[in-house]
């Protein structure tokens, strides 16, 4: 399997990286954290960071913050 891009969106930091989930799963490789206020949309952050990082990834899975609304989280 090809390398996944993972990220943390939160309220304050993005942080993104890649693993490779054939050999080290949990082995983050390409890690950048960069401080929300400083774009403008979460697509922008992406773009900056696939700007710098050469790898190519297959897939992607991030995490998002939100306040909770009852049962759910927007």
């Amino acid at each position: 399997m090809s390398r996944v891009l993972v990220g943390d969106v939160g309220g304050t930091h993005v942080r993104l990286a890649t693993i490779d989930p054939a050999t080290e799963p949990t082995a983050f490789s390409d890690f950048q954290k960069y401080r929300s206020d400083d774009f403008s949309d979460f697509y922008s952050v992406l773009k900056s960071y696939l700007k710098t990082e050469s790898r190519s990834c297959k897939a992607a899975l991030f995490a998002l913050a939100g306040p909770p609304k009852g049962r759910s989280i927007s």
